[in-house]
Order: C-alpha cells, then sequence, then structure tokens
C-alpha cells in the first residue's frame, strides 16, 4: 500500500481555523472539535476507496455507501477494493479503524498521534492531502461520521469534478445521545422519510425515536387498526376543534380535557410490518439507534377504541386512557409490544407516559407508578431497557392549569395527581431513561430528575430556547443528550413549515460540538445551507442550484419589474423600505435587478387589487420571487389543525400566464414562502432562499425571501405574471421586489 509516504508530499503551510470560525467559514458541520485545514486538494475523479480492517461486511457497506454519494452528488464514480486484494497507483481514500497499527502509523506521521481522548465512542480521525486521504474511526459508526464530514469538504465546481479540501480532523460526540422523535411516516411519504434518515445521519444524529401506536398491522390484533382508522377519520370530519375551544382534541364528559391525539401518524392509517422493517433497517444502516415509542397508559385511543371495556373513562365518546387497575389492559399492551418488539428488535422502548388527563380511580401516583413498572419489568424480561416521558415525575410540571370541578363553560382541565409516583419507580427502576420536557417549565427539573438517580435527555428540545444555557446544563455527567421532536405529518411540507429541520441542525451542533458560535451566526450558516439540505430531503434538485453547479446551458435572466411597478420604498405611507439598496444585487451567487424610483416595486392590499402584466417573455426552469411581507404575523404550526394547507395565512398569489392561454398559480403564504421586512436570520424560511439585501447603520442585516418556483411546464414560454391580493386577517400583504428566471439552455 505503501500509505504512509504519501503523507509527506504535504501539510505544508498549515491554515488553523479559530474554535469558533465565521459561518462562512464553516467546512464542516456540526463544528468538530479540532479542525485544521492545510494547502493542497485531493482530486476525487482520480481516487479509489482501500478498506483495512474491521468486520468484513460493515466495512464493505461503508465503502459502498461512500461510493453511492459520490455517485449521487457529484456524477462520478469511484471503485473500492479491500487492503489485502488489489493496491493502485491511483490517489487513495482509506477507509479503516483507527485500532489497525498501519493506519495508526499514518495518523501519527501527519501530526495525529496516539492520543486517549480520541479513544471514545463514535469518534474518528480525518486526514485529506493531494495524494491520499485517511478516513479512521474508532467504531464504525466513527468511520460513517468521519465519511460525513470527507464529504462536507467536497468543493465540485461542475458536474463529474470533486475535490476534497486538505483537512486533518479529530473529532468525537460531546453527548452520546442525539436523537429525532417522529411518526411513523404515511404510506406516500417513506421516500421523504429516508432521505430525512439520511440527511439527519450526515449531521450525525444517532438516535431515531418512532412512535407506532396503531400505525403498524397488528396481526394478533387487527382490531386496532380498524379502530385506530377510523378514529382519525372521525377526527378528521370535526374541523379543527382548536378554532372551537382552543385545543386540538376531542373533549371527554363535562368538557374534560383529553390528551393529544396524534392522528398524523402513518398518515391516519397503517404500514405493513414489511414497510416498517424496512424503514428500521434503513435507519440503521445509517448508523442509528430505533427506539420504537409504544404509547401506554396515555395516548392509547388505539387500544381502547377497539376495546372499550380497558377505557379508563368507557363512557366518553373518544377515550384516551386505558385503565391501570384493568389486568385485561396489560393483555393487550403485552401483546401489542410483543409485535413491534419482533420487527424493530431493539435496546429500548419508549414507553410515553406524557400527559395524562383521566385518573379518576383510586391513588393516582400509585397508579401512575404501578403501570410504570409493569411495562418495565416486561421490557426487562425480554432483554429490553426502558425510556420514558418524565413530566408526571416533575414538580411543578403539570399541576398549573389542575381544576377539581369541571368550569361552567369551556374546558375542563382535570390532570391526576403523580405525586409519590416517582418515589415509587425510582426504588426498583433507577435504569429507566427520563426524557426530560419539562427543563423550559420548571428549571429544576434536571436535579429533581438526578435526584431519584435517572439519567435523563432532554426531550422537545429547543437549542436556540436559552441558547446561552446549554453548554452548561448539558455538561451534566447524567444528561446523556437531548431528542428533538416533530409532532406533526411525517413529510418535508410539515417538517419545513414548522421549523422542525431549522431546529433539529441548529440543535444538533449543541449536542455534538463544544464549539457554540454566536447564534445569530449560526443562523445565517444554516440559511446559506438550507437550499441544499432541502435537496436532500425532497429528492429533487433546484434549478436555481443546479445552475450554480455549473449545468450546461442554464442561465440567469433578472427581470426589469419597473414597467409594472406601483410604489417606490415607502408603502402605503407607514412601511418604510428605504434600507433596501437598488440596482444589481448577488448574494450566494442569486442575482437580482432591483429597482429604484416610486415604480420599483409591485404591492398590493387587500381582495380585489391586482397588479396585471409584470413581463416575463422567456420559457422557465423555475422563477425567484424575491418578495417581502409589510408586517409580521404569526408563524403557524402545522399541528393545530386537520387542514395543513392552510395553516399558513394567505396574503396573496401570483397568477403565471403562459403564452398559450394557460395559467398557474402561486401562493404566497406567511410563514411558508414569505416573512416579514425588518427581520433577522432567524426567521428564514424552509421553502424560500433568505436573501441579504445589505446591512444598516448598525450592522443588522437587511434580508428578502426568494421563493424558487419550480415551472411544471419550462418548454412553454411565459408571457407574465400578476400579483393579486386576497383579504388577509392579520392586515399583512405582499411586495414584490425582484423577479429573476432561472432559464434553461433551450427556449421551446
Amino acid at each position: 500500500m505503501g500509505i504512509r509516504t504519501a503523507f509527506l508530499l504535504a501539510l505544508i503551510s498549515l491554515i488553523i481555523l479559530p474554535a469558533v470560525p465565521r459561518a462562512a467559514d464553516f467546512p464542516v458541520y456540526p463544528l468538530p472539535q479540532e479542525i485544521e485545514l492545510t494547502a493542497g486538494r485531493f482530486d476525487l475523479t482520480q481516487a479509489e476507496i482501500i478498506i483495512f480492517n474491521g468486520q468484513d461486511d460493515k466495512m464493505a457497506y461503508l465503502a459502498r455507501y461512500l461510493s453511492r454519494e459520490l455517485a449521487a452528488r457529484y456524477e462520478f464514480s469511484i471503485t473500492w477494493h479491500k487492503a489485502r486484494e488489489i493496491a493502485r497507483k491511483k490517489p487513495e481514500i482509506v477507509l479503516g479503524l483507527s485500532s489497525d497499527p498501519e493506519i495508526l502509523k499514518s495518523l501519527a506521521e501527519a501530526g495525529l498521534g496516539p492520543d486517549s481522548v480520541w479513544e471514545a465512542p463514535e469518534s474518528y480521525r480525518l486526514i485529506v492531502t493531494p495524494a491520499l486521504a485517511v478516513i479512521a474511526g474508532h467504531d464504525p459508526r466513527g468511520l460513517f461520521y468521519g465519511i460525513q464530514s470527507f464529504i462536507q469538504l467536497i468543493e465540485s465546481p461542475e458536474p463529474g469534478q470533486g475535490y476534497v479540501k486538505g483537512a486533518r480532523i479529530s473529532d468525537k460526540p460531546f453527548k452520546p445521545v442525539r436523537g429525532v422523535h417522529v411518526y411513523l411516516p404515511a404510506r406516500k411519504d417513506i421516500p421523504f422519510f429516508k432521505n430525512f434518515i439520511k440527511t439527519m445521519a450526515l449531521f450525525k444524529v444517532n438516535t431515531l425515536i418512532i412512535e407506532v401506536g396503531g400505525g403498524m398491522r397488528l396481526d394478533k390484533h387487527p382490531e386496532i387498526n380498524i379502530a385506530w382508522e377510523n378514529f382519525c377519520r372521525a377526527f378528521y370530519d370535526m374541523g379543527d376543534p382548536f378554532l372551537k375551544y382552543g385545543e386540538q382534541v376531542p373533549l371527554g364528559p363535562q368538557g374534560r380535557f383529553q390528551a393529544s391525539v396524534h392522528t398524523e401518524l402513518s398518515g391516519g392509517s397503517w404500514l405493513s410490518k414489511e414497510e416498517v422493517k424496512e424503514i428500521v433497517e434503513f435507519a440503521r444502516d445509517c448508523q442509528m439507534n430505533v427506539v420504537p415509542e409504544i404509547q401506554s397508559l396515555t395516548h392509547t385511543y388505539y387500544l381502547v377504541l377497539a376495546h372499550r371495556e380497558i377505557a379508563e373513562i368507557p363512557e366518553a365518546a373518544w377515550p384516551d386512557s386505558y385503565d391501570p387497575s384493568n389486568p385485561g389492559s396489560y393483555e393487550l399492551l403485552f401483546d401489542v409490544i410483543d409485535e413491534y418488539l419482533e420487527v424493530f428488535k431493539p435496546e429500548w422502548v419508549h414507553i410515553g407516559h406524557d400527559e395524562w388527563r383521566a385518573g379518576i380511580k383510586g391513588e393516582t401516583g400509585k397508579l401512575y407508578a404501578e403501570d410504570v413498572l409493569k411495562i418495565y419489568r416486561y421490557l426487562k424480561s425480554r432483554g429490553v431497557r426502558t425510556m420514558m416521558w418524565a413530566d408526571h415525575l416533575v414538580k411543578g410540571h403539570n399541576a398549573e392549569r389542575r381544576v377539581p370541578e369541571p368550569p361552567a363553560e369551556g374546558v375542563w382541565y382535570a390532570y391526576p395527581s403523580t405525586e409519590g409516583a416517582a418515589e415509587i419507580i425510582s426504588k426498583e427502576a433507577k435504569d429507566i431513561l427520563m426524557l426530560n420536557w419539562s427543563w423550559g417549565v420548571a428549571p429544576s427539573s434536571d436535579n429533581q430528575l438526578k435526584s431519584y438517580g435517572w439519567q435523563q435527555i432532554f426531550g422537545n428540545f429547543s437549542g436556540a430556547v436559552q441558547y446561552g444555557q446549554w453548554q452548561k446544563r448539558l455538561s451534566q455527567e447524567d444528561v446523556l443528550g437531548a431528542e428533538m421532536s416533530t409532532w406533526c405529518l411525517a413529510n418535508e411540507f410539515s417538517y419545513g413549515q414548522n421549523g422542525n429541520i431549522l431546529n433539529m441542525l441548529l440543535s444538533q451542533n449543541l449536542l455534538w460540538s463544544k464549539h457554540a458560535p454566536p447564534l445569530e451566526e449560526l443562523y445565517e450558516y444554516l440559511a446559506l445551507k438550507m437550499p441544499e439540505i432541502r435537496e436532500l430531503l425532497s429528492g429533487s434538485r433546484l434549478p436555481s442550484l443546479e445552475l450554480k453547479r455549473k449545468r450546461a446551458g442554464y442561465s440567469f435572466v433578472p427581470v426589469n419589474i419597473a414597467s409594472s411597478g406601483n410604489s417606490g420604498r415607502m408603502i402605503w405611507t407607514d412601511v418604510d423600505l428605504s434600507r433596501i439598496p437598488s440596482g444589481k444585487i448577488n448574494y450566494n451567487d442569486w442575482p437580482f435587478l432591483i429597482g429604484e424610483g416610486e415604480k420599483a416595486f409591485t404591492a398590493v392590499q387587500g381582495a380585489g387589487d391586482e397588479v396585471r402584466n409584470i413581463p416575463v417573455e422567456s420559457n422557465a426552469a423555475s422563477l425567484l420571487f424575491l418578495h417581502l411581507s409589510t408586517g409580521k404575523e404569526t408563524k403557524h404550526n402545522t399541528y393545530f389543525s386537520n387542514y395543513p394547507e392552510d395553516t399558513a395565512e394567505l396574503l396573496g398569489y401570483y397568477r403565471v400566464r403562459y403564452e398559450d392561454g394557460f395559467e398557474e398559480t402561486v401562493p404566497i403564504r406567511y410563514g411558508r414562502n414569505i416573512s416579514q421586512y425588518g427581520g433577522d436570520f432567524s426567521d428564514q424560511l424552509y421553502f424560500a432562499h433568505t436573501i441579504k439585501l445589505s446591512e444598516d447603520t448598525d450592522g443588522r442585516p437587511v434580508l428578502a425571501y426568494a421563493y424558487e418556483w419550480v415551472n411544471p411546464r419550462p418548454n412553454r414560454l411565459i408571457k407574465s405574471i400578476d400579483l393579486v391580493g386576497v383579504e388577509a386577517k392579520s392586515g399583512v400583504y405582499p411586495v414584490l421586489l425582484a423577479l429573476t428566471v432561472v432559464k434553461p439552455p433551450f427556449t421551446e
């Protein structure tokens, strides 16, 4: 092989990055613990992959994985070989475990000598020189993460070309549990769900908690699937309860508040065992621990609607909890658990147990504790560990809204007391992993759980909230990490609009890296990266990004909209856009032409107001609408409606007119593809590119949002577009600043 001598050709004039580099300088994300960029670059087009040691099947899989990713992303093919079989005189990408003497020696010669600091689970070391790249993992998962960092170092000036920045990295995770919590996807969303898993793995997420409920075909109890699907249909037919009484749940007797319904799980239906198993195996191939959340006691609509004889409140129209004093509850639950264990073969099961709303029988604290322990013992007998939500074990979480008697009108918040439950459970089961989502409402929750001897992760984690405190709170030994939750349909539409993707990526840096750059800088970095991440998740390439990759024949054509403009920089006397510059703007290689004067922009205000015939006169792969709203509106979460499309307020729409008379409509929805003027990078949108136009005198960014509408008819000439207003309840309206055509290489 001779891989050691290759390092003597490189590593000249090292450029050492500061501990927390500027946003534009993050070559790898999450930020590695140690990284140096070096002179020179590695040419991928001439390379081959060599695998050294470890289990043959795992090493071969990782080599194939890297080869497939390079082909899919950069359009060139790289072969792989075992080191003992063949050696080529090509630049080599060497994959191996850091326990291999040959790799250890090569790392040492490059300045990465043996160091016990990096002998840790999931750690890796990476060296890239013009002649050689070595990716060494402490274990297969560490090697997988080293491959992810290697991929992020690639630059591709045009299709079929690829270079890796010279670098050496020593890296390991800050926390061992870095998770996301999701529902099983609907059948039609499984392709997206796999893209989501693969993308999260790119950023070193290692735990996938999947709430399952009645969302998988249960052979022993198909009646559960039928009851679940019927309930989801019935709930959809209720319209939106949130608009009626402020809660997106069906109410129980006397207006009793019930557990949230989670009808988005499996799209309100169920998947086959084969489909679920395929998802689980795919996630494991992406080096994830897969944890089924089998809701028990609470949120158990799926069980009790099929078997009302075990319902805690059987007279409820839609009972939400089983009766923990009824032995039949456990006969059914354990049957269901067994079927999920058969498919998932998990190390852990999440047993739910949050938001108990009923609890009308007996000593509720004791009943709650005994229920947890029965399930814990059953899982332990099967060799499976237990995790659960901890809100009922944290003083101060659920007491706030408890009302002993139903009010004359409105919702009755009748939380049962679980006093004494923590003491009972902790005497026997200190090895339950607690998901602490009380971190925001009960600041002492960390210490409360620790006092009972439990380890914990932060649940429903949001890294941007209390951003400056997380390094300290996460440094506690009993805190193993965190998980970021979704609580919506497992699809791109919901994850994108709800900000789940942004939260996951921002929070993941806190869980992996000890380097925490300023929050606004982190937001800016993620805004720059989000269009590429969107491509990975959707599985579809955006025409503007294809152009940036030098796809032959494509071009940007900024359009002068001033001929149809109706507004200057003072909109309706009260919206001042004077900070917006004029002339040619090029941000992150997206070009726009922004006008000046009294007709620079087009704006509409309310129903019946429209601007017609903004000229295009071109065919287009896509149109980039650079726009913003005249004010701030609430960004609505899809959770609060059975009809997600309308959760983002409609401010207006573009009418695209083709030369042949056909028309397309492009909705403008606040929080989905348009946002406020005067915001910052935290206001970024998943479905629109955040464009920095300039900075004000205080150094704050002046932002707008470029919504890239992919044209379904790129072979037809677009004559013009209209901007049409609607009556928005918020009184917020759209302003079109500029328009750019992404033109394909043909005309019609």
